[in-house]
C-alpha cells in the first residue's frame, strides 16, 4: 500500500511511477476529480473511516476514460497481531501474466523479508524482557515508553513530519489517541510483567486468541461479516480457552488480558488518523507522565533506579530500538504484501513466543496443558484458511 500523500500509474500490471500527486498527474492522465478521490481512499486505507470516498473512488475508476488505471481493487482493512490497522489493495502479484497486477516479485520478496523480521523479532522479544529481570518491571516498562518516545519523535522530525503532533492538537483524534495509549501501556506492562514472572506460554496464548478476537470485534462494532470458517475458529478458540480454564482450575487471565488489550487497541487504531510511527510517538508521548510516575515512585524509585548495575545500562537503553525497530519493519512489510500473506505469518510471533518459553526460558509445560493448546492451534489453522482467497476469474484491466 502506498503512503496517502503518493499515487501511482500502472502501465499493464507494471508499476511505472510513484510519488506525490503533482508531480504524476500529466504524466498518469488523471483528472484532479479522480486523483482527490484516490487521495481519500488511500486515506481510508491507513486507518480513517471513509468508506463513501472509496466507493466513489471505484465508481470513478470505471467510468473514467483512461487508458491505464490505477490501482485495481478495492480497498480493504486488516487487523494486523501487533494491533495496528493495515490498509491492503486486493490485488494480485504480477508475474503470473494477469493485467491489472499491482506488485512486482522483487517488491513482492521484500515484503516478506521486512514482515518475516519484525515478527520473527517480536516472537524472540521475551529473551530480551527475561535478561532485564532483575530490573523492576516497572521501572522497565517507563524505560520503553521514554525510550520510545525520544526515538520515534527523532525519525519523525528527521521526516518533518508533524502530523503527529497536530493530531494531538484536535480533540477527536486526541481522545482515540489517550485511549490507544492507554491500551498499549497496559498491555506491555502485563506483558513484561508476565515473561519476567515465568508466564511466557501464557502470553502467546494471547496472542493466537488475538486474531480472532479481532475479527469478532469488527463484527460487533463496524459490522463486518465473518466467514463461517472465521466463527468456527473463534467458537474453537472459545472452547479451548474454557478446557485450559477446567484443566487448571485457574482463568488464563494473562492471556485474555493480552488478547483485549491488543484488540481493543487495533479497534481504536481504526479511529485515529495516523499511520504506525505516528501513532506510536503520540501514544508514547502521552505516556511519558505515567512513566515518570513509575519511575519516581516504583520499585524504590529513582534511588532504586540507580541501584541497576552497569552491564544491564546498554540493555535498557536498547529498549526504544526494540519497540521501534520491528514496527518500522512491520509497516513497510503491510504496505507491501497481500491481506492473506500478513494474516498466515502473524502466528511465527506467538509460536516463537512458545517456544521461546519453553525451550529458552525453560518453563514449565504440564502435558495436561498440551489439549487445550491443540483445541487453540486448531482454531488458529481454520483462521488461516479463512484467509485464503477465492479462486474466481480475475477480470483483465484494459
Amino acid at each position: 500500500m502506498l503512503g496517502a500523500d503518493k499515487i501511482a500509474v500502472l502501465d499493464q500490471g507494471r508499476l511505472v511511477g510513484e510519488g506525490a500527486g503533482e508531480e504524476l498527474l500529466a504524466r498518469g492522465g488523471l483528472s484532479a476529480r479522480l486523483y482527490r478521490i484516490q487521495q481519500e481512499s488511500l486515506g481510508w486505507a491507513a486507518g480513517h473511516e471513509q468508506p463513501q470516498a472509496a466507493e466513489e473512488f471505484n465508481r470513478e475508476q470505471q467510468r473514467a476514460a483512461l487508458p491505464r488505471r490505477a490501482f485495481s481493487g478495492k480497498v480493504s482493512l486488516f487487523q494486523n497481531p501487533a494491533g495496528f490497522g493495515i490498509g491492503s489493495l486486493n490485488s494480485p502479484v504480477s508475474g503470473g501474466g494477469s493485467g491489472g497486477g499491482f506488485m512486482e516479485r522483487k517488491s513482492f520478496g521484500e515484503g516478506v523479508f521486512f514482515a518475516l523480521v519484525s515478527f520473527l523479532l517480536w516472537g524472540v522479544l521475551p529473551v530480551y524482557w527475561h535478561f532485564l529481570a532483575s530490573i523492576n518491571p516497572f521501572h522497565i516498562l517507563a524505560a520503553r515508553i521514554l525510550l520510545s518516545a525520544v526515538l520515534t519523535a527523532l525519525i519523525l522530525l528527521a521526516r518533518k513530519n508533524t502530523a503527529w503532533l497536530r493530531a494531538l492538537a484536535r480533540r477527536p483524534s486526541l481522545f482515540f489517541l489517550a485511549g490507544s495509549s492507554a491500551l498499549i501501556t497496559a498491555n506491555w506492562g502485563v506483558y513484561i510483567w508476565a515473561v519476567n514472572s515465568g508466564h511466557t506460554v501464557d502470553c502467546s496464548l494471547g496472542y493466537y486468541i488475538n486474531p480472532l478476537l479481532s475479527v469478532v470485534l469488527g463484527l460487533v462494532f463496524f459490522r463486518e461479516r465473518l466467514l463461517p470458517l472465521q466463527w468456527a475458529a473463534f467458537g474453537i478458540a472459545c472452547a479451548g480457552v474454557l478446557l485450559l480454564t477446567v484443566l487448571s482450575g485457574v482463568f488464563p487471565w494473562i492471556a485474555l488480558l493480552i488478547a483485549l488489550s491488543f484488540g481493543f487497541y487495533g479497534l481504536i487504531k481504526k479511529k485515529t488518523p495516523c499511520s504506525s510511527l505516528e501513532s506510536l510517538g503520540a501514544e508514547t508521548l502521552l505516556a511519558s507522565p505515567v512513566a515518570l510516575l513509575l519511575l519516581a515512585f516504583c520499585g524504590g524509585g529513582f534511588g532504586g533506579l540507580a541501584k541497576t548495575v552497569p552491564p544491564l545500562w546498554m540493555p535498557v537503553l536498547l529498549a526504544g530500538p526494540i519497540t521501534t525497530i520491528p514496527l518500522y519493519f512491520f509497516s513497510k512489510g503491510t504496505r507491501i504484501l497481500p491481506l492473506s500473506a500478513v494474516g498466515f505469518m502473524q502466528f511465527i510471533n506467538p509460536t516463537l513466543q512458545f517456544f521461546s518459553g519453553v525451550v529458552i526460558l525453560k518453563e514449565p509445560f504440564p502435558v495436561w496443558k498440551l489439549p487445550a493448546f491443540i483445541v487453540i492451534w486448531a482454531a488458529v489453522i481454520l483462521y488461516s484458511l479463512s484467509l485464503i482467497p477465492g479462486k474466481k476469474k480475475e477480470k483483465r484491466h484494459v
